[in-house]
């Protein structure tokens, strides 16, 4: 919990407190304040301390503004590389792991998700894909038993699998496989399926922020992995 007080109870106060909080949180995230702030929190505090933290915000022009000014005339300083390369991952081996249990989740099998896709793909009175394939299959078997003339029955079956499925797999937007009733229902559930796979897995992976060190570089590196 963050308290800050508020000047007076206008709008741009309000913003002034947000912007204060968010520039606090923002070094913690992002700057090496955070890793020394990770020490701190982590160290044994005394017997009785109180549990409150203060901090504060301040800029700081003289001299510090005259001498960037000086030393860097062109508004590029050498000393300011160093501070604007990108930081090492601080846990590449703890990226590694999320990263391999992210990927290794049960649920990202190849059996789980075709299960998942199956019933996310179900529509209300024909059931999931699986379900309506087998009542295709179980009819035209019903009707090839009755039938005396086989080849009258396969024209017809053939013609019952195209109406229901198109005529095929392939790329072209046009075809009639993209707006067969067997491939939208798929092809909607498995945007979502991906969409929700994607955010748990960004999730787990995400879990290394929690390590203290260079978060934001700890995260590439597993996101990455």
């Amino acid at each position: 919990m963050y308290l800050t007080l508020r000047r007076d109870r206008t709008p741009d106060a309000l913003r002034e407190c947000v912007a204060r909080v968010a520039t606090y949180l923002t070094h913690d995230l992002a700057t090496p304040l955070g890793a020394d702030l990770d020490r701190r929190r982590e160290a044994e505090p005394a017997a009785h301390a109180v549990p409150f933290r203060a901090f504060g915000t301040a800029t700081v022009w003289y001299p510090r503004g005259l001498l960037l000014h000086v030393r860097c005339p062109n508004g590029v300083c050498p000393n300011a590389r160093p501070l604007a390369a990108p930081d090492p991952p601080t846990a590449p081996a703890e990226a590694e792991v999320v990263a391999t249990a992210a990927t290794a989740a049960a649920g990202l099998s190849p059996e789980a998700l075709l299960a998942d896709l199956d019933r996310a793909a179900s529509i209300p009175g024909e059931g999931t894909p699986a379900e309506a394939v087998e009542r295709l299959l179980a009819s035209l078997e019903v009707q090839a038993a009755s039938t005396s003339d086989a080849g009258h029955w396969s024209a017809q079956a053939l013609e019952r699998v195209k109406e229901w499925a198109g005529s095929g797999s392939v790329h072209d937007a046009d075809s009639p496989w993209q707006k067969s009733r067997f491939f939208r229902p798929l092809q909607l559930a498995a945007k979502q399926l991906a969409g929700t796979c994607a955010d748990r897995m960004t999730e787990d992976v995400l879990s290394i922020l929690k390590h203290s060190g260079h978060r934001l570089a700890n995260g590439e590196a597993a996101i990455r992995s």
